[in-house]
Parts: structure tokens; C-alpha cells; sequence
């Protein structure tokens, strides 16, 4: 729980904002702090402190939505050389890559959402959706959907966790 601890200790010296940046960044595949471990934190926050859930709910999901369409642009108008870029750069991103291609093959656009709840891969599904050039509305409703549902189930972890310790 100290990580957690510290997390808010930032959130409430600095604000929303830290939350707001770090989900931000995060889908644009920065390294930081993962939503699965700022989720939850937001979650304890809730519970024991005064701030509206579903304001805090809103704000990490346009917060994450941002962070996919700034990351969507860039695989529109850089496209292939960027994740060719990125593969050679970062070995490591090659699995994940190929999963994205391989789930939007199989599933459609409803890949997006699949994808989302895939660590490592739910960060670099709008790069390689804005290569492919993916319509971007259809982009954006599957995407909502399962940034909602990740966002929402992990701060629900921290808030309901931090409900039954205080029963």
C-alpha cells in the first residue's frame, strides 16, 4: 500500500492534473506509471477523500482518450516508418505489434476493444489503428468502451478494496 500512499500524497499536492498527465502520457506509451497501478490509487482516492467518482472516471478517460488519438496522429501521418522505427528501436514491441494486426484481422474494429485490456499491447493499438488508417469515429466508440471498462473496473478495485478495510 505505500505505492499507493505515495501516488495520492502527489494527487493531493498537485491535483488532478498528475492524474490527468500521467494517463495521458501513458497512452502515448511513455514509461511511467502504468494505469494499473494509477487506477486503483484513484479509486482509494475516492473513497477517502471528497472527490465525485464519476468526475475523477471522466477525467481518466479523456485523459486516456487524448493520449490515443495524439498517438492515433501520429501513426496516420507518419505511419510505417515510425513502427518500423519503433520495432528496431524496441525489440520487444514486435510481439505486441503483431497481436494488434492479428486481433484487428480476426475481429474488426472491435480489435480496438479487444486490445485494450492486453498490457502491453493496449498503448500501441492507436499507433498501428492510424497506420492501417482505421476511421477514426469507429476508432474513438471502441476505444472508449474499453479505456471505460479498464478505467472504471481498476478504480472500482481500489475504491471497493478500501470500503471493506474500513467496515
Amino acid at each position: 500500500m505505500d505505492n499507493y500512499q505515495l501516488i495520492i500524497q502527489y494527487i493531493l499536492k498537485y491535483g488532478t492534473t498528475v492524474i490527468f498527465l500521467l494517463l495521458f502520457l501513458e497512452q502515448l506509451n511513455f514509461p511511467g506509471l502504468a494505469s494499473s497501478i494509477l487506477m486503483p490509487a484513484v479509486g482509494v482516492l475516492v473513497a477517502k477523500y471528497e472527490y465525485s467518482f464519476i468526475y475523477m472516471f471522466i477525467l481518466t478517460l479523456v485523459a486516456s482518450l487524448l493520449g490515443s488519438i495524439t498517438l492515433y496522429y501520429l501513426g496516420y501521418f507518419i505511419g510505417n516508418p515510425m513502427i518500423n522505427w519503433i520495432k528496431q528501436k524496441f525489440p520487444k514491441t514486435q510481439e505486441p505489434i503483431d497481436k494488434i494486426l492479428i486481433y484487428s484481422n480476426k475481429y474488426g474494429k472491435k480489435g480496438v476493444l479487444l486490445c485494450r485490456f492486453i498490457p502491453g499491447v493496449r498503448t500501441l493499438v492507436s499507433l498501428v489503428c492510424g497506420s492501417v488508417k482505421e476511421n477514426l469515429i469507429e476508432f474513438l466508440i471502441f476505444s472508449s468502451i474499453g479505456i471505460g471498462i479498464w478505467n472504471l473496473a481498476l478504480m472500482l478495485s481500489g475504491y471497493l478494496t478500501i470500503n471493506l478495510i474500513n467496515r
